[in-house]
């Protein structure tokens, strides 16, 4: 997201747009898939803006320079990291960057982009938007249904550091409990118990360290699932701090992230031998410090 302050009176919204290096058809698009907040509110339409409006434009990263997100590469994939607010695809074209433009950038820069052989970018394991931390981003199709097998077998498991609301009773453990999505809204139910349409899930963590009811753990959910290793902390009483949608408001409302305080920080190869991935075999992808930093927000003062 980047914040702008307009300096102009009745300039045209998409004009203030233009002149922070945003091009015109793109700021159009922006406005009308509602990324675009002017004052608090969103804005779906091209306004003229007052001298001294505030506005906030989402999914839009100036700085990007693709290069900087890879953190390893071979000649079959490579791995980016992704940043707290962007999407790895969209549907539709929205004018927000995402993970799969960048990715695709890269390639287009470094020569391997290629669509009459298809040499393109696959991303395997997206990450949603509210979560940060490394992808797995395969350069045909053919080595990407190789790593997809191999996640599903648990042959490569993305490992995630996160910051929770509680202090585990035990330094390192195992959750076991069955999942389901709501038809509605396909959000994840978490119960103790076997039942119809429920599938078995496991959640293994390790603390790091514990300070004043926040904890920083080490966590893999051998699902595969990002979002699902989110439900289940949170069943279990470890909810994931800034996380709105499954953890608890009241920690929630003594912190200042914007996005659950959780990233995926590394990739553990267990592939075996005798196999296209077998040179893999017992390495690790890592990059650090993908955690945002945590502050508590302040106490408004009681008035006299």
């Amino acid at each position: 997201m980047i914040t702008l302050r307009n300096d102009e009176n009745r300039i045209r919204l998409s004009e203030a747009m233009k002149n922070a290096g945003i091009g015109n058809e793109r700021a159009k698009l922006l406005i009308k898939s509602g990324s675009v907040v002017v004052g608090g509110r969103i804005k779906k339409w091209d306004i003229r803006l007052r001298e001294g409006d505030h506005i906030e434009i989402d999914g839009v990263f100036p700085e990007l320079v693709p290069s900087e997100l890879v953190v390893y590469e071979d000649d079959n994939f490579f791995v980016m990291r992704k940043p707290y607010g962007m999407d790895c695809t969209t549907e539709k074209e929205t004018g927000r960057d995402t993970l799969y433009a960048a990715a695709r950038r890269y390639m287009e820069e470094t020569g391997q982009y290629n669509t009459q052989v298809m040499s393109v970018p696959y991303i395997c394991q997206r990450l949603d938007k509210g979560s940060a931390g490394l992808v797995m981003i395969a350069k045909n199709e053919e080595f990407f249904q190789l790593m997809m097998q191999a996640v599903r077998e648990r042959r490569i498991k993305r490992i995630l550091s996160a910051y929770i609301g509680a202090v585990p009773a035990e330094s390192e453990g195992e959750i076991s409990h069955y999942a389901s999505k709501t038809a509605e809204d396909a959000k994840i139910i978490i119960t103790d118990e076997a039942k119809k349409g429920y599938l078995p899930v496991i959640t293994r963590y390790r603390v790091i360290e514990s300070n004043m009811g926040v904890s920083i753990i080490e966590a893999v959910n051998l699902n595969g699932g990002v979002t699902l290793a989110r439900a289940q902390l949170a069943f279990a009483g470890m909810p994931v701090i800034g996380d709105r949608e499954y953890g608890d408001e009241r920690i929630n409302d003594r912190f200042t992230p914007e996005y659950p305080a959780l990233a995926v920080e590394k990739f553990v190869f267990e592939t075996g031998i005798n196999n296209p991935l077998s040179y893999l075999n017992m390495r690790v992808i890592a990059s650090e410090d993908e955690l945002p930093e945590l502050r508590m927000r302040r106490k408004k003062q009681a008035k006299n």
